[in-house]
């Protein structure tokens, strides 16, 4: 998107720093303090904080500059290239309610660097607007991108995944934005075998931001809230984002040992990281809570100098890596992780106990990140090929991890050490510490091409509990092998332990306690069987296809709640199924795709409303053959990857022959659901039933289900222009629409 490249250009700090005198103001420096966003780009976001006499603008995720007062309500920031102007606007009460952003940019060349496969001929000149479309990069920034897409007849240009921006054609080959008195002309050249290769951005005009009140004005954090989605900061792009000091290496093999102390609820350990390295480097980042203490990084037995942004780790080398290389460093840590905080939606380390009084432990990691706990390259689009993990506790406990259990050594002081290997490529979040008083019992699954080993772990006073509720994973893993193809971690087998807190750790699913389940929810017992259900589905959905960036966490969340409801049906009937289906709804408060590049952990609507768009692209293709035909291919054709929203989305087009690029342009991109108006008339003994698409989506067509003859149901294609269709002797209610197959709002127009 054409601001964002403005003001990340902008941030250059290159010329000198501004020589303004201030001037005697009357509103105080603490009222400007606070978060903004632009008006027409809302993601986009501004922090302004007071620094002593001073006052600091933050562009989230970007950079920083410091600011300089010109006038009651004007000031200039320092270092910034061209200079940048903010005129603050106030209410009666002189309180701040926004700010304009002034700067004289200069134009920007884009080059064409890939192209996307299309199908809409559409054209508002001489020109098919599909020879505009494609991905243009720009010199000395390899991460920031612009994407020109076609919907309808509109061209749309899209910038790091986010909120597409439509375009006016004002040209032959130049189109528009425009906001406020802000313009952005996007000027095409160089066609080559109908595609232009070259784009120019020209901008003018002020950029109207207003204040946000979600927030505290003085309050400052460290990192966003995963639940108000708002303020990201320079941590959070230091962790979510790919630099060229994470891009730099491609990590192979962690070698993860760890000593948990449940009397200070500490950790000491160590991590061995053997890479890859895709560039020649001096540097590299590896990520570990700032709050860990590291002790060491060591390279060929020598220390390494490193440096420290916040949770960020920068370990220089000298002399430099060269391209090709294989290498590894060592990291010496220790520190106290951060507990787990359902209500801040923080992972951590769980420190609890049985009714025993014995150690019961486990570490979880989805969201906040793996390095809340261990220092590594924490990005979910690097998975290693493989790790091994080594837990050392007291001998009278069981340590439990992902994989394959490699033996246990006895060590001086009645300690042990369990050793376990994970040998197929495992995002970072994925990996697991469980310490508690296990036992277990193994089983061998069947599932018509092979066999693989089922170790079931319990608490050692739950084994009546444990052996009643772990029968339940037969059906379901029978269901998912049948649906998505092979369990795709044979080698490692499955795990399935009974700990604090349920999660998907790959190959080691957790389920939460069972005694309390079997206690007081024996004979209701589906709340903890449709968790079974949807952590088991993470196998699939999450561990073997991985998203690339938590924005497209659906990819995880909304495959796994459809697993749900297919298990249901598989195992307990339609009618369970659907029962469940209605249920499954959406706030509708915020879009499925996050952020990118920020660490946008967010939940929300991923599980109800994204089961539900699955279920609807399910009967949208109407063939149920080439639907499990294209899931099963999903998974092998993403095997142990991790990928992005637009990759797998290209991939169905691909598979099913169908541009679907409008269905999930409006479920994923925008809060609202679709909306089917609906106008009704009689025509002498018929009736005329009208229809049209109200959506957020340029373009929205998709097909549903209803009424199209007595007592039949068949599709009607509504698009966002009227069409009608005549019932021959029937009346307003007769007419039926398929609410639960297909996920939308409907509004009667009179």
């Amino acid at each position: 998107m054409a601001l964002i490249r403005f003001i990340l250009l902008a941030i250059s700090f290159l010329s000198g720093t501004v020589s303004k005198a201030q001037t005697a103001a009357s509103i105080p420096l603490s009222a400007f303090a606070g978060r903004y966003q632009v008006v027409f780009f809302p993601s986009q976001g501004f922090l302004i904080t007071l620094n002593g006499d001073r006052l600091m603008l933050e562009i989230e995720g970007q950079g920083k500059a410091m600011l300089l007062r010109t006038g009651n309500t004007s000031f200039v920031a320092e270092r910034i290239a061209p200079q940048v102007s903010l005129i603050f606007t106030t209410a009666k009460n002189d309180s701040i309610t926004g700010f304009t952003w002034i700067q004289k940019a200069r134009p920007q060349h884009w080059k064409l660097v890939d192209t996307i496969a299309t199908v809409n001929q559409a054209s508002n000149g001489s020109t098919p607007l599909d020879a505009f479309t494609g991905t243009y990069g720009i010199r000395g920034n390899p991460y920031l991108k612009n994407l020109f897409s076609v919907s309808g007849n509109q061209l749309f240009c899209t910038q790091s995944n986010r909120a597409p921006l439509a375009l006016r054609q004002n040209g032959a080959t130049s189109f528009i934005f425009e906001s406020n008195g802000y313009a952005c002309t996007y000027s095409f050249s160089d066609p080559v075998n109908g595609r232009y290769r070259q784009m120019t951005i020209k901008q003018d005009g002020p950029v109207t931001c207003v204040r946000r009140s979600d927030k505290d004005p003085g309050q400052i954090l460290k990192k966003h809230s995963f639940y108000l989605r708002t303020g990201f900061t320079h941590a959070d792009t230091l962790l979510g984002g790919l630099s060229a000091a994470k891009t730099c290496y491609d990590v192979l093999f962690y070698d993860l040992s760890v000593m948990p102390d449940p009397a200070s609820k500490s950790i000491t350990g160590t991590n061995t990281i053997r890479f890859r390295c895709v560039v020649d480097l001096d540097s590299l980042q590896v990520d570990l809570f700032e709050n860990m203490k590291i002790h060491t990084f060591q390279h060929n037995d020598k220390a390494l100098r490193y440096t420290r942004d916040g949770d960020a780790v920068f370990v220089h080398f000298n002399p430099r890596l060269r391209k090709g290389a294989i290498d590894s460093i060592r990291i010496e840590y220790s520190g106290i992780p951060q507990l787990l905080d359902l209500d801040k939606g923080n992972a951590g380390f769980i420190w609890s106990q049985d009714k025993n009084g014995t150690e019961w432990i486990e570490s979880v990691s989805q969201g906040s990140g793996a390095s809340t706990w261990w220092p590594c390259k924490d990005h979910l689009s690097d998975k290693p090929d493989s790790m091994a993990i080594h837990i050392t506790v007291p001998s009278r406990l069981t340590a439990l991890s992902n994989g394959q259990f490699r033996g246990k050594e006895l060590l001086p002081g009645d300690q042990a050490r369990y050793n376990w290997f994970v040998s197929y490529p495992m995002n970072t979040y994925d990996a697991v510490v469980y310490v508690g008083d296990y036992r277990h019992y193994t089983t061998t699954h069947h599932d018509g091409t092979g066999s693989y080993l089922i170790n079931y772990y319990y608490l050692s006073d739950n084994k009546t509990a444990a052996t009643s509720f772990y029968k339940m994973l037969g059906p379901v893993l029978n269901v998912y092998e049948k649906a998505y193809g092979p369990y795709p971690f044979q080698r490692d087998g499955f795990a399935i332990i009974e700990a604090p807190y349920p999660m998907e750790h790959q190959s080691a699913v957790s389920m939460g306690g069972l005694a309390e389940w079997y206690q007081n929810n024996y004979k209701d017992s589906s709340v903890v069987i449709n968790t079974l259900w949807h952590e088991t589905a993470h196998e699939w959905w999450g561990n073997n296809v991985t998203c690339s960036d938590y924005a497209d966490f659906w990819i995880h969340e909304s495959f796994a709640t459809y697993s749900e409801i297919l298990a249901r049906k598989r195992i307990w009937g339609e009618a369970a199924a659907s029962d469940y289906l209605q249920y499954q709804k959406g706030e509708n408060k915020d879009p499925i795709l996050g952020y990118y590049g920020v660490n946008d952990f967010h939940l929300g609507d991923l599980y109800g409303k994204g089961a539900r768009m699955i279920i609807t692209l399910q009967n949208l293709l109407n063939n149920d053959s080439l639907w499990f035909d294209l899931l099963r291919s999903i998974q092998q054709q993403f095997r142990y990857q991790a990928i992005s929203s637009k990759a797998l989305v290209n991939y169905i087009n691909t598979v099913t022959g169908q541009d679907l690029n409008y269905f999930f342009e409006q479920y994923l991109n925008h809060a609202s659901l679709p909306e089917l108006q609906l106008k009704f008339g009689q025509v002498d003994d018929s009736l005329e039933v009208a229809f049209r698409w109200n959506a957020a989506a340029p373009g929205f067509h998709m097909p549903v289900r209803a009424t199209t003859g007595r007592k039949t149901l068949g599709f009607i294609y509504p698009n966002p222009e009227w069409q009608s269709i005549r019932l021959q002797g029937m009346q307003k209610s007769d007419f039926q629409l398929d609410r639960l197959s297909f996920y939308y709002d409907v509004k009667m127009i009179d």
